[in-house]
C-alpha cells in the first residue's frame, strides 16, 4: 500500500518496490518433538487483529474495502498483493531462518 501511496504522491517518478525477506505470511507452528519457541511477534493468523490494533495499522483502501470485517489481513502480502498496482520485485527466502525458527518453531538443527 505504501508503495502505491508513493507512485501516486510523485507521479513523473518511477516507483518499483523492491522488498526484501517482506513477504510474509501467516505462521503455522511446529509443535512436534524438539520444537522452539519465540518472543518475536506472533504471526499466527489469530494474533493479527490484535497487533492490527496494537500498531494502529494503515492499510490499502481497496484491499480493506475486500476484506470488511477483517482489514487486519491486509498486513501481510498474500492478501494485499493482488491490490498493489505498482511493479516489484520480491525477493523471499524459502528456508528463512527466522520465519523457520521463529515464527513456525521448526527445531535449528
Amino acid at each position: 500500500p505504501h508503495l502505491d501511496w508513493l507512485a501516486q504522491r510523485y507521479p513523473r517518478a518511477t516507483v518499483v518496490g523492491a522488498p526484501i525477506a517482506g513477504f510474509y505470511f501467516y505462521a503455522h507452528p511446529y509443535t512436534g518433538p524438539g520444537h522452539t519457541a519465540s518472543h518475536l511477534a506472533d504471526f499466527r493468523e489469530a494474533a493479527w487483529p490484535g497487533h492490527y490494533a496494537l500498531w494502529q495499522s494503515f492499510v490499502d483502501e481497496s484491499c480493506a474495502a475486500a476484506f470488511p470485517t477483517a482489514p487486519w489481513r491486509c498486513l501481510l502480502s498474500n492478501s494485499s498483493w493482488p491490490y498493489v498496482s505498482s511493479r516489484a520485485f520480491v525477493s523471499e527466502a524459502q528456508s528463512d531462518k527466522v520465519v523457520l525458527t521463529a515464527h513456525d518453531w521448526v527445531p535449528a538443527s
